[in-house]
Parts: C-alpha cells; structure tokens; sequence
C-alpha cells in the first residue's frame, strides 16, 4: 500500500482551465491547512482533445504529488471514473469533478477522521450549486453539521441516496472496483451509488453538509438523462450491492426514487411518467419487484407534486395579498 494516506480522484474531459483551476485550489488548500504530504491527486484524462495537456504540464510548482493517467481513446464515463480508481493504491480515496471545489477545511477534517476513526469507511459531504454568474445556493439544506452512523441497513436506507453526486465522497478503497466489476452487464453511470451503498453497509460513515461542495452548473456535460432520468443506471449500482436480497435493493430503489421523484418526469403531463415507466420496464436489468413497486409508488409521488405545487401556488397568492 502507497505511503499516501488519501488520493483525490479526478476524471476529466476537455475541461482543461476548470481542471488546472481545481489542482491549483486543492494544493492551496493542502498547504494551508498543513497535509500536502497526506494527500496525492490522480487525474485520469479521457482522451481530451483541448489544452489539457499543456496545462497540466505547467504545474510544476506543486506540494502535491500529482499523477495522470492519459487515455488513449474516449473510453466513456464510466470507464474513465473506474479507471482513477482502479489507478489508486491508496487505502482512502476521494472523488471529485473537474468542475467542482472541495470546501475550505475539508482535507484537514477528512485526515482528522482518518487518524481517529479505526473503522471509517464512508464520509458524504454537503452540496451547493456554483452557477455561472458566481451565486451559491445550497442544495442540502440539513438541520446539522455532522452526523456519525454504525455500519448496516439502516445508514444505507438514509444516505445512500446521497451517492448520485460523486464530489468530495469520501471511501475506503479496498475491494471496490472488484465488486462492482463483477457483473459488467450492470454498469452504469452512477457507481458512485454502489459505492457509497456498498461502504455503508461495511464500516463508519459520516455525513457532514457543513462542508459543502461547490457543484458547477451549467457546465456541458458529455452525458444526458434517458426517458426514466437515468433510473435504470442507478438501480442497476443497487443490484450490484444487493445481487441476492431483492428486497433490500428494491427497499433501496423506490427510496431513492422518493427523494429524487423528478427523475420520472411528474409534472402536469402526465404522458412523460408513463414514458419513463415503459423505459423501466423495457430494460432487461429490471427485476420485477422495482417494475410492480414502481407502479405503486408513482400514483403516490405524483399527487404529492401536485399538492406541493399547489401550496407553492397559495403561498405566492398569500404573499401578493399581504404585500
């Protein structure tokens, strides 16, 4: 195992200034808070056709060891995210998007954890959305700081819905990218959700919103969402948790499914459900139990849209009365 405690993942793609940006921040970032020598970056470029290259080869001035990994195609998103992993000998590893800004006090807090927790296994961090005019607006508005979970069910039913965004995850590397390799039929776009699923139910996990993550929006992205907003691919990092308990992952699934109800298009057309359904049920991957839950639970979600908007649409009215 590598004398470094901690690398920090980053898959890129043609986002050379963002990426050069980033590399920049977390070596300032390393330096003041005194662990550059805790931390290494590993970059795997996906056959970037910008100045990727260039740039990267002016950052000789770092205390941060940092290596690169150069593609010698496009082998995909996936791919490219597995590839940094499977790169990494390091015992933790944090993700982090070219685009996206770890906070002030994050690399100091995680190594803190590091040290002091014999078990850890898992650390979720908290989200903001940087928009392109400069403006932050928080995306997890939670009641605490920090919160600590034992290993189980029970912290996988509560957080690993988190997953869908992979910057600044924190995760005991050891057996990762084997398990979820072992199915290639099931990969997708979000390991991350296997990720966080799988080291949740193995070790300590820590949510901390309080250490909030600048996520880029409006940036162009190299992938799209699909008729059921990407469903398929996230169940799919379920299955590969769970490939015997059809029950736990299905539990899983139409959790994440709750809290991310958007993804099935519920709005005031109701012909975009229905399409998101039939993509679901069409995908060979799909195991019954999500197919009939699914249908349950989609009546449900939709009503509540609806009630959630109409209250959105009284409190407006109530506002314009007073004012």
């Amino acid at each position: 195992m590598a004398t470094h405690m901690i690398d920090i993942l980053i898959p890129t793609f043609n986002r050379a200034d963002f990426l050069v940006k980033n590399i920049r921040k977390l070596d300032a970032m390393a330096r003041f808070e005194g662990v550059s020598e805790k931390y290494r970056i590993l970059v795997s470029d996906n056959h970037s056709t910008d100045s990727t290259r260039e740039k990267l080869a002016e950052l000789a001035d770092l205390s941060l060891e940092i290596k690169v990994i150069w593609q010698p195609v496009n082998i995909g998103l996936e791919k490219n995210a597995l590839a940094v992993l499977g790169a990494s000998d390091a015992k933790y590893v944090i993700y982090l998007g070219d685009d996206d800004f770890l906070p002030d006090g994050y690399l100091s807090y995680i190594y803190g954890l590091v040290k002091s927790e014999d078990h850890l296994s898992l650390v979720v961090p908290g989200s903001s959305a940087l928009k392109s005019d400069g403006s932050i607006s928080p995306v997890r508005n939670e009641t605490f700081q920090r919160r600590r979970y034992t290993e189980g069910f029970a912290t996988t039913k509560t957080i690993s819905h988190l997953g869908h965004q992979l910057s600044g995850l924190v995760l005991l590397r050891e057996n990762l990218f084997e398990v979820y390799n072992k199915n290639p039929a099931l990969g997708n776009l979000y390991p991350f959700i296997f990720f966080v699923t799988y080291n949740a139910m193995r070790g300590v996990s820590y949510y901390a919103p309080e250490y909030s993550v600048l996520v880029s929006q409006g940036n162009q992205k190299d992938w799209s969402y699909d008729e059921s907003g990407l469903l398929t691919h996230i169940f799919r990092s379920y299955r590969i948790a769970f490939p015997d308990d059809v029950i736990r992952r299905t539990i899983l699934c139409l959790i994440f499914v709750s809290k991310q109800a958007w993804r099935l298009r519920l709005g005031m057309n109701p012909k975009k459900s229905v399409v998101a359904l039939c993509h679901i049920w069409a995908d060979p991957s799909m195991w019954w139990g999500i197919k009939i839950g699914l249908l349950l639970q989609t009546p449900y979600l939709y009503v509540r849209a609806l009630w959630r908007k109409l209250n959105r649409i009284a409190g407006r009215k109530g506002k314009s009365n007073v004012s």
